[in-house]
């Protein structure tokens, strides 16, 4: 059984508490909507998100994904831009971030809804 805590670190939102003192790794934290708001950032990822055989091997890295916010306040089209260094971890952001994101989007011409960029990082990481 598992009884090691692990965080995952979302733009600047921790969705675990560690124990009192434990800071996480320095990787830059990136949150970047291109003017959309996010909606339900903290159900993007969530700690049941940490895939179990990086958490069995003690793998942790940063992801830094970029995808498109459109009109309707969709993501699609996310792509990792910077990899974690650990393939089970650079799975999840992408395929979470386009199923349950959801943006206000950013406002064009004439104040319409518009398409946006977004850049943003995930960190999963085990607390010591």
């Amino acid at each position: 059984m598992l009884t090691r805590t692990f965080c995952i670190i979302m733009g600047v939102g921790i969705l675990s508490s560690p124990a009192l003192g434990q800071q996480r790794p320095g990787w830059p934290i990136i949150k970047d909507f291109g003017g959309a708001v996010p909606r339900n950032e903290g159900r993007w990822i969530t700690i049941a998100d940490y895939p179990i055989n990086a958490l069995r091997k003690g793998h942790e890295g940063n992801v830094v994904v970029a995808f498109d916010i459109t009109a309707k306040g969709r993501a699609e089209n996310c792509v990792v831009e910077v990899s974690s260094g650990v393939i089970s971890l650079d799975q999840v952001p992408c395929r979470l971030i386009e199923q349950r994101a959801r943006f206000k989007p950013a406002r064009g011409e004439g104040d319409a809804p518009a398409e946006t960029k977004a850049r943003y990082s995930v960190a999963f990481w085990l607390p010591d």
